[in-house]
């Protein structure tokens, strides 16, 4: 008698049970299929145009937390499981290589991702891929330093003719760590260490500030030479301040290394979380940044070099466009990382 009168709430029951069963543990895109959640180290200012229009496209909606890459990487450790973390978004292979190597990314491999970026920009596992590019270029004063002296290579830099014209931010920089672990891979650690050495008795000034900073402080005439990504170059040409103008009309750009392997280049990328819950949201969003469109927005808005070879290129970027690049060491940085830091800070340079 009881079976035969409370079968159907015990059925309604059991479903229950069942469906969110799935919902937790093998469907967890069917509660909220249309978003996705970005942990991002790059500014917002860098990425909102782009995720407003992939949101515009795709119905899509994009949630963003920004912090510094390290603080996200041990979030979505910490948070385990129940991150709620779909994609890793951040400025340097270091920090993509860190991801992949503690386990959090999955591979994000598809046909469209495959057609959009080229292998050198791609992870060789497919945990990760690059979304742009930029170059450490060296900047001179036009009016300080003759063209005669102008350096052509990063060796050059630890040369006793540069002595107290260098301007450079912290060696605990992850631009600066890459930029090191390249020589390393090039030239071996007791060349890197010996240019490391000369280069610090070469400072203008301890080292401070942002890469900005020191193309002001060429300006203002602290110092001759600096080393900086391009696109923070850029953004002073195309800016409508009469003081960011000045700084950009006193300087020359200089891409290095172009007799020999090219220019350090370094990259901002993606991964996908491996327990992301919305992962087909994940791969649109990253096919879409990847998309000619997306790295449109990159080189014009941004500044930086498009990992896609169809992309429409900046007046700027595009002046800068075929400069020879060392893609060889790129993939080798994350080796040496360690040691460059460890490196810079026994030579002195903080």
């Amino acid at each position: 008698m009881f079976f035969k009168n409370n079968w159907y709430p015990i059925s309604i029951l059991v479903l229950m049970v069942a469906l969110l069963a799935y919902y937790k543990y093998e469907g967890r895109n069917a509660i909220s299929p249309e978003q996705v959640n970005v942990y991002s180290s790059r500014k917002d200012i860098l990425t909102r145009q782009l995720f407003d229009q992939f949101t515009k496209e795709t119905k899509v909606k994009v949630n963003v937390i920004i912090d510094k890459a390290p603080v996200l990487i041990s979030r979505i450790q910490s948070e385990g499981q129940s991150s709620p973390a779909d994609v890793f978004l951040t400025s340097d292979i270091a920090n993509l290589e860190l991801a992949k190597q503690k386990g959090l990314l999955a591979r994000i491999s598809t046909p469209v991702i495959k057609e959009q970026v080229a292998p050198a920009w791609r992870d060789e596992q497919d945990y990760w891929l690059a979304l742009s590019k930029r170059a450490r270029v060296i900047v001179v004063s036009k009016e300080r330093l003759p063209k005669s002296q102008w350096p052509t290579t990063y060796m050059d830099l630890a040369k006793p003719e540069y002595q107290g014209k260098i301007l450079i931010r912290s060696s605990q920089n992850v631009y600066n760590q890459s930029l090191i672990a390249s020589l390393i891979a090039q030239y071996g650690m007791d060349e890197a260490r010996t240019f490391v050495k000369s280069l610090v008795n070469n400072f203008a000034r301890t080292p401070q500030g942002g890469d900005t900073d020191q193309l002001r402080a060429i300006a203002a005439g602290v110092g001759d030479v600096a080393v900086v990504n391009s696109y923070y170059i850029a953004r002073l040409m195309d800016s409508s301040n009469p003081e960011d103008k000045a700084v950009a009309d006193a300087i020359e750009v200089i891409f290095p290394n172009q007799q020999a392997t090219g220019a350090h280049v370094n990259i901002s990328g993606a991964g996908v979380v491996k327990t992301s819950a919305h992962r087909i949201n994940a791969l649109k969003l990253l096919e879409f940044l990847t998309s000619p469109q997306a790295q449109a927005i990159y080189a014009q808005v941004n500044h930086e070099f498009p990992v896609h070879d169809q992309a429409k290129l900046s007046d700027i970027v595009a002046n800068w466009a075929n400069f020879k690049q060392d893609v060889e060491a790129l993939k080798k940085l994350p080796v040496y990382l360690q040691s460059a830091s460890t490196m810079a800070l026994e030579e002195g340079w903080r």
